[in-house]
């Protein structure tokens, strides 16, 4: 009780649709919440926003041991830097870009 909690509901009845046969209807029921709720609120009604300035964002900063990390695998940054529109140096968001932002941190046993 008192927790703040995060959610969508959509305008679809999922018992009520079969995406195998009724794939539209279910894209098209997927495509706009009816509600967004952030930090236990809602901030948005109908695909419109309702409430104006910054929420807050969640991340993860995973403790990866440098061999096993993706940015050092020759063949991903060749893919990455031919398929990508963004580079891979800016791909990462800086945390001024996330005033209310909160990093969890992580650690991998692989």
């Amino acid at each position: 009780m008192g927790a703040e909690a995060d959610g969508a509901i959509y305008p679809i009845k999922c018992r009520d649709v079969d995406p195998a046969t009724e794939y539209r209807t279910a894209v098209d029921g997927f495509q706009k919440t009816m509600y967004t709720i952030k930090r236990g609120r809602v901030v948005a009604r109908k695909g419109d926003v309702i409430v104006e300035g910054a929420n807050s964002t969640f991340r993860v900063n995973p403790s990866v041991p440098e061999d096993l990390s993706i940015a050092s695998d020759p063949e991903f940054v060749k893919k990455f830097e031919e398929y990508y529109t963004v580079r891979m140096s800016n791909y990462p968001v800086q945390d001024v870009y996330l005033p209310r932002g909160t990093c969890i941190g992580t650690e991998a046993v692989l």
